[in-house]
């Protein structure tokens, strides 16, 4: 699928959180809001084992953060 149409697919289910080491995906959000929201990795290329690892501390704290604060996007480096 295409960025555009993962998003799109993510804005008819509602209330989704896309986690994506894509930069595009946040652009596309910018430009057409909304849900879904988006948690944007700022990491090069690991292992998605090693990034998981890492990744599980900040989890939680950028869900609270796109809910809570009304942010379409937070991105973070998670290693």
């Amino acid at each position: 699928m295409t960025d555009f149409e993962i998003y799109r697919k993510a804005k008819e289910y509602g209330n989704v959180i896309l986690v994506s080491k894509d930069s595009d995906l946040a652009e596309i959000i910018s430009v057409f809001g909304s849900p879904p929201k988006l948690i944007n990795l700022k990491t090069g290329n690991c292992d998605n084992k090693i990034l998981f690892e890492h990744l599980k501390n900040k989890l939680e704290t950028s869900i609270r953060l796109l809910l809570d604060f009304k942010k379409d996007i937070i991105e973070i480096n998670p290693l």
